[in-house]
C-alpha cells in the first residue's frame, strides 16, 4: 500500500488553481506532481488526477517501462485507490493506492 498526500494550492497572480500529491518512493525519496485544476471536473475528480500523475512519475521513476508495462497489461495489474480522509494537521486529503489484479473482484 501507498500512502499519497494530495494538497489544495490556490491561485496566485501568476498561476492558477492547483493540486500537488506527494508520496515517497520505494527508495524513501520524495515524488510529487502537480496538476491544474480542470473546472471541467468536480474537486474529487481533480485530487484523483493528482494521484495518478504521482503514480505515472513513479513507474517512470523504476526506468524499465516495459517490465512496468507488461505487468500493467499482460499480467492484468491495475491500481487501485482509496481516500482514507483528511490529515489532522495539514488539512491535505490522504489516499491509499495498492496493485490489485484487474480480474479478481471488487471488494
Amino acid at each position: 500500500m501507498i500512502c499519497i498526500a494530495v494538497k489544495y494550492q490556490g491561485p496566485t497572480n501568476t498561476r492558477g488553481t492547483r493540486y500537488t500529491a506527494t508520496m515517497a518512493n520505494w527508495q524513501g525519496e520524495k515524488l510529487r506532481a502537480t496538476v491544474g485544476y480542470d473546472y471541467a471536473k468536480n474537486i474529487d475528480d481533480n485530487q484523483l488526477a493528482a494521484v495518478f500523475a504521482v503514480l505515472d512519475k513513479s513507474r517512470k521513476a523504476w526506468g524499465d517501462t516495459h517490465a512496468w508495462r507488461r505487468m500493467m497489461e499482460q499480467e492484468g495489474m491495475r491500481w487501485r485507490v482509496k481516500c482514507a480522509g483528511e490529515h489532522p494537521t495539514t488539512g491535505e486529503t490522504i489516499f491509499g493506492a495498492a496493485l490489485v489484479d484487474a480480474n479478481q473482484a471488487e471488494a
